[in-house]
């Protein structure tokens, strides 16, 4: 049963990951409807975004400077919003 959505509840974690056959720690977003962790939504890595949300929660700019420090086009951008919003973010 999946659990309410509530972005204050979004921690990011150091966890190790499958990456190209190897294991690496890497840093994933988890969350009480995902206790493993999500490191990354169609590749994009989802830890630095959810850090800019948490400094500055419901500010779309400083989602959007992220993304751009991340060299995101604006359908990958989108994305990342349409991720936050069904996380329980608001904008």
């Amino acid at each position: 049963m999946h659990q309410q959505p509530d972005i204050t509840k979004l921690q990011v974690k150091t966890l190790p990951v499958v990456n190209q056959g190897l294991i690496d720690a890497v840093d994933v977003v988890t969350s009480p409807d995902q206790p493993l962790g999500v490191w990354h939504l169609n590749g994009i890595p989802l830890a630095p975004i959810v850090r800019a949300y948490q400094n500055n929660p419901d500010d779309l700019a400083v989602i959007q400077e992220q993304c751009e420090v991340m060299l995101l086009n604006k359908q990958q951008q989108g994305q990342v919003v349409q991720w936050l919003i069904g996380q329980g973010g608001r904008f």
